[in-house]
């Protein structure tokens, strides 16, 4: 079956030279595996329709790593019955009116996968398909900005606080802006929340700014 990703495959001839055009579909869809074959050596396109879940595709970022480090993954919406597994995380879930999910390209149709990446490598630059572009899932917070902890999802917390909820309402200054892997960094207004530390870690998801008078 034509992954639902191509809209037209045109070849035009010239002298010579077959040049090969493909564009993404509006609204495309991308198959998503829900179930996992007995014997895992079977391709994809020789399992039933019914191990796949066809759902929107915002993005896909191709990976490019020759090391074959599998770790291209697509935007779509959320699929909460599939959470449960390192294949599928929600992102901006409490921050974005629209959370949406991100899946690894491991759940994702090989023949999909294959499409997409082709047409992300010969037809745009080696650059992401983007059909609906995503906002970034967590706060950004700029330099001696100042932040509230609203939330301690962050299981590493529990490495340094031995009650990570004490920190809920805890008032701080960014001592950085905040990075695109999710991370800021910060200083404590209370001295004992820094661990001894001129700045801690923390997740932006878990920040908020503060609301000043």
């Amino acid at each position: 079956m034509e992954p639902d990703i191509l809209l037209s495959l045109q070849l035009p001839q010239h002298l010579f030279i077959t040049r090969m055009v493909i564009e993404p579909r509006e609204g495309a869809t991308i198959r998503l595996r829900i179930k996992q074959p007995k014997d895992w050596r079977v391709a994809d396109r020789d399992l039933p329709a019914s191990f796949f879940r066809h759902v929107s595709l915002y993005e896909f970022h191709p990976d490019y790593d020759e090391r074959l480090k599998f770790r291209g993954f697509a935007y779509v919406p959320p699929q909460r019955d599939l959470l449960g597994n390192g294949n599928f995380t929600m992102c901006g879930e409490g921050f974005l009116e629209e959370p949406y999910m991100r899946v690894r390209e491991t759940a994702c149709h090989e023949d999909d996968v294959r499409a997409i990446t082709h047409w992300c490598t010969y037809a745009n630059d080696s650059r992401p398909l983007l059909l609906r572009v995503c906002p970034t899932p967590f706060p950004m917070f700029k330099k001696h900005q100042r932040v509230r902890v609203v939330s301690v999802n962050n299981p590493d917390l529990a490495t340094s606080y031995a009650d990570p909820t004490a920190l809920l309402g805890a008032t701080a200054i960014c001592t950085s802006a905040s990075s695109p892997g999710a991370m800021t960094s910060i200083r404590f207004d209370n001295a004992a929340f820094n661990c001894g530390f001129r700045e801690v870690g923390f997740w932006s998801l878990d920040l908020r700014e503060e609301e000043t008078a």
